[in-house]
């Protein structure tokens, strides 16, 4: 028999705004604009920025917008990749990919992500006000703990313990003040000239007994560093599909509260496709900055300075173009505001995921793959609070994790994480959008849905799962292959090997269970649950 669906209890509370900034803040602006340029570029130094941003923003609105926001708009549900899964491919599959994607991921991401509130977060500020005593003190592990336990602390009251509207709300005010600090930055850096970049540095380089200008060049390629060695196609596709992508692939979040979106069968693929385009177009901006007013050989040289050290190297902050931008002022306030903006554009991660993990759990639990108290929703706050503090004690565990090994956390986890998802999340909803037009059984889905659109005989739906999955197994590929990750492959293979048998067996156990009360689960998934 069929068992009695509920509803879950959640409001739809958020409307074309909220949906776009879910997308557009998880992008993180500012800090993936400075990983892509520091970290991304050390990993692919002969890539051009500009067109590697071009080139991403083109590659997922076109992928990666389009099949999140159809599949988002035929099957409004929260926690919606693990319905797509499961009602378009398999219910096995569906489980599996949403404890990694929506869980396990969504967790890791609390402790990969929290000590970035630490370094580049008060690094940068510090940094730029020339107060080196105070970059080494908030790096130390005990500061490093507090920290990141705090900012899991305030994700769990900001995002876990209050309603949706009030996540919306702050999510607002962060997203106006990342952007205005993004915008000084931007100002500041592009109202000078190259010559006057070339000037400040060489003056502050001797202040502070460092290298000047053509000096950090040539200490670099000095190091067997590819510095001044041109602009290659390969390396620039390698980026634009890699770390430097990470503010074109993540709008997808919306998913998390897409059954408590209005109107979503236009809002979450406007949102979707949105989130990708207006920051791909400003990053197109600050390659722009880097190449031009900074220099590109420069650029290069600092993305290898802040990744791998150089000796020699005495300026009291490491060089990217947040912190570039700053060496034309000498204004404290000024400096402060500037040096925020790292910080600001990621501080809702940490409240994101409390919204995001929980809904899984609940998820999982209306269709009695869990626990009943999967899907117990607070009735004063309206929030799933026993979820939420079972993520609040995981993520915890991560951090300490993190402290006694690196490569779980910063952004080598994180780049390990985003891998683990290239090969999950964005691969299974890929082929959700390439199959959904033909399986049998969501047939009555796709010809309910809003979005069942073709161009000539083939649906929209499926040349978008095309173009998306070529751009992550393209990605997996330059990931797999960056030598600066081959040792958290090491750690994250097996924690990801670990989680596909625990759900293995976790599917077959909840669905045995519910055989001998006589329930057949399998008959849920021939329809969308309730919302």
């Amino acid at each position: 028999m069929l068992f009695a669906r509920k509803s879950s209890g959640l409001v739809k509370e958020a409307g074309l705004l909220d949906a776009f900034a879910t997308g557009f803040m998880n992008q993180g602006l500012t800090f993936n604009f400075w990983l892509g340029s520091s970290f991304g570029l050390f990993l692919f130094p002969k890539a051009d920025l500009v067109w590697a941003a071009f080139i991403a923003m083109v590659w997922c609105t076109a992928g990666q917008g389009l099949v999140w926001g159809i599949l988002g708009g035929s099957m409004p549900r929260s926690a919606g990749d693990y319905v797509y899964a499961s009602r378009i491919l398999h219910p096995l599959i569906g489980v599996v990919n949403a404890a990694i994607s929506g869980v396990f991921v969504i967790i890791a991401w609390l402790w990969t992500l929290s000590p970035l509130y630490v370094k580049p977060g008060f690094t940068t500020i510090f940094g730029m006000l020339g107060a080196a005593d105070l970059v080494a003190r908030v790096t130390q592990p005990g500061f490093t703990l507090l920290i990141t336990t705090l900012a899991i602390f305030y994700g769990f009251i900001f995002g876990g313990l209050m309603r949706l509207r009030y996540f919306a709300l702050q999510q607002r005010v962060l997203m106006v003040l990342a952007l205005a600090t993004f915008s000084i930055v931007m100002f500041v850096g592009l109202s000078h000239s190259h010559q006057d970049f070339v000037n400040a540095w060489n003056v502050l380089a001797k202040q502070y007994g460092s290298y000047d200008y053509q000096g950090l060049i040539n200490a670099v390629k000095a190091q067997g560093y590819p510095v001044g060695t041109g602009v290659d196609w390969v390396s620039t596709i390698g980026l634009a599909t890699s770390v430097y992508g990470w503010w074109a692939e993540y709008a997808y979040v919306t998913v998390f509260i897409s059954g408590e979106v209005k109107r979503p069968e236009r809002n979450l693929i406007v949102a979707q496709t949105s989130a990708v385009v207006v920051p791909g177009l400003l990053m197109m901006l600050v390659g722009f900055l880097l190449q031009n007013v900074i220099g590109r050989e420069f650029t290069v040289a600092s993305a290898y300075v802040e990744q791998a050290g150089l000796s020699g190297y005495n300026m009291p902050f490491t060089p990217d173009f947040v912190t570039l931008s700053g060496i034309f002022t000498t204004n404290k306030l000024l400096l402060i505001v500037m040096g925020s903006t790292i910080l600001l554009s990621c501080l809702i991660w940490m409240p994101l995921q409390f919204v995001a993990a929980p809904r899984y759990l609940m998820a999982f639990g209306m269709d009695r793959l869990g626990p009943k108290w999967f899907t117990d929703v607070n009735p004063r706050t309206h929030t799933l609070l026993k979820n939420c503090i079972f993520v609040f004690i995981v993520a915890e565990l991560g951090v300490i994790g993190y402290l006694l090994n690196p490569v779980l956390g910063s952004w080598i986890g994180g780049s390990a994480n985003t891998v683990v998802q290239y090969v999950t999340t964005f691969t299974v909803a890929a082929l959700c959008a390439i199959a959904f037009p033909f399986v049998k059984k969501a047939r009555h889905i796709w010809n309910a849905s809003p979005h069942n659109w073709k161009i000539g005989p083939i649906p929209l739906a499926t040349i978008a799962g095309i173009i998306s999955l070529s751009y992550f197994w393209i990605g997996g590929y330059f990931y797999f292959s960056a030598p600066a990750l081959y040792g958290a492959w090491q750690i994250w293979v097996p924690m990801l090997i670990g989680v596909t048998v625990f759900m293995v067996i976790w599917y077959y156990a909840f669905k045995a269970r519910a055989a001998k009360e006589g329930v057949d689960i399998s008959l849920a998934f021939k329809e969308l649950p309730p919302e």
